[in-house]
């Protein structure tokens, strides 16, 4: 037996079938907004990337990473925030520091819209976005409760 797969594993190799796997993805370096990291935290279907990164000074920003472009998405006035969801058409939902708390954003057409005060346990949120841009998906961790905030604009 052990001979008979030594035997199918050396003609496989012969025949060209041998262990190789076709390549599935490609790695792309996001690099940052001029800071020492930054992390990707959703992805769409045409490769656009949403985030945070910190930029050469201050704490981090969210980002919008599209055709090889990485853009500072800004605060809603406060120090920082995070990009937590994109959808197909490009639009971020994220969370912004604010003073009054941390509140919830959608990025569109390159303006960032308040979406107001997220919930408790809103500085913990992941936000997500339906493709229509109206529905938005709250999730506090441990991501055991979520709650529909819908957006009208």
């Amino acid at each position: 037996m052990r001979l008979g797969a030594c035997f199918v594993l050396a003609l496989s190799f012969v025949l060209g079938q041998g262990l190789s796997a076709d390549t599935l993805y490609n790695v792309t370096d996001l690099g940052t907004l001029g800071g020492t990291s930054s992390s990707g935290e959703a992805i769409n279907n045409s490769g656009q990337v949403t985030g945070w990164s910190y930029p050469s000074s201050g704490p981090q920003h969210a980002f919008l990473y599209s055709n090889g472009h990485m853009t500072d998405l800004g605060t809603l006035g406060g120090s920082y925030t995070v990009g937590y969801g994109i959808n197909g058409r490009g639009q971020v939902t994220g969370a912004s520091y604010t003073p009054d708390g941390y509140d919830a954003f959608l990025y569109s057409n390159g303006q960032m819209i308040d979406l107001g005060i997220l919930p408790a346990g809103g500085g913990m949120a992941r936000l997500s976005v339906e493709s229509s841009g109206s529905g938005i998906t709250h999730s506090t961790m441990p991501f055991s409760a979520s709650q529909d905030l819908t957006y009208k604009g």
